[in-house]
């Protein structure tokens, strides 16, 4: 699993919640967890969620908020990577969470 990956979620929220983009660095590849971002089904987002992706025909909304770490055995199979434009975008949606404002 690297960055990026999408793995499906085999947990109990998935119908909400079905996806985890892996967003930790593959220098920590040896560690036995991933730090992830949910993606929310776009519905249920909250409308502050504007970065969206769509995967399987489902739309998607980031969650940089709810970014946890996960043993890599609770993680559903990888589906495949994000695409460029998506990369950008999470990475720009965690920046909007965790901004200071010392700018």
């Amino acid at each position: 699993m690297k960055q990026f990956d999408i793995c499906r979620n085999k947990g109990h929220a998935r119908a909400a919640t079905p996806y985890f983009v892996i967003v930790q660095s593959n220098r920590f590849a040896g560690l036995a967890t991933r730090l992830v971002v949910p993606l929310i089904v776009q519905r249920a987002a909250s409308p502050a969620l504007k970065r969206t992706v769509e995967i399987e025909g489902v739309a998607l909304a980031f969650n940089p908020v709810l970014m946890f770490a996960i043993a890599c055995d609770k993680l559903g199979p990888v589906i495949g990577p994000l695409d460029e434009a998506s990369k950008f975008a999470i990475v720009a949606a965690i920046d909007l969470a965790i901004e200071s404002g010392y700018r």
